[in-house]
């Protein structure tokens, strides 16, 4: 069974094509081209010798991100598995980053959306992993709440906003560094898993995740 994976949260526009039986990484492909080249995936798949027609699950990464690629690159996806009759599972991008968190504990996990760090709560323990629903702004307010309830959780970001975290919150918690570039690798796991547990997502009502009202 063949799992095409595509984020398109922000300018690095990724994907990974992946064969569900064995678990193995067919290719994985990411470039950072811009919000406004998203109508070039067609012919990368082409170029790449990638033929939707082929793949059997089709993902998308539903954000937080920038809201007009996100809307872009859901349509297209939508579309191929529409055409194809072929299913579609969904993530976030909070959730393609779980399998990069490695030891237990909790964690803030953070991307940069323009000026916003939105982030969620993750907890690791005893091999099982939780999520908190709804994502979140990080501001003063929400960094001296946790600091006055004694919270020490561990800050996880892609390593390319790493220094900028740090910058923002002044040595006052401990950043993690995860090791990606775009989220559709870990977004390809998060929905195999989403499979086993038949969690399917409906065409009509997949949107992108907004993290403030949408304007």
């Amino acid at each position: 069974m063949l799992l095409l994976s595509l984020d398109a949260a922000f300018s690095y526009q990724n994907f990974t094509l992946f064969e569900a039986e064995s678990g193995r990484c067919l290719l994985q492909w990411g470039e950072d081209r811009g919000k406004k080249s998203l109508e070039l995936f067609p012919k990368i798949f082409k170029d790449l010798g990638v033929d939707p027609r082929s793949v059997d699950l089709f993902a998308v990464n539903l954000g937080p991100g920038y809201s007009t690629s996100l809307r872009v690159g859901i349509t297209l996806i939508k579309t191929y598995a529409q055409v194809s009759k072929k299913p579609l599972v969904t993530y976030t991008s909070f959730e393609a980053m779980l399998p990069y968190l490695g030891g237990e504990g909790e964690y803030l996990l953070l991307v940069k959306v323009s000026r916003y760090w939105v982030f969620s709560r993750a907890g690791v323990a005893r091999g099982k992993v939780r999520l908190s629903e709804r994502p979140g702004v990080l501001s003063e307010e929400v960094l001296t709440e946790l600091s006055r309830s004694g919270e020490r959780p561990t800050f996880a970001t892609p390593r390319r906003w790493k220094g900028e975290l740090e910058e923002f919150l002044k040595g006052r918690f401990e950043v993690r560094g995860l090791p990606l570039e775009g989220f559709s690798y870990g977004g390809a796991l998060a929905a195999l898993e989403k499979v086993g547990r038949g969690e399917f997502a409906d065409l009509f009502k997949v949107e992108p995740v907004y993290f403030r009202p949408p304007v």
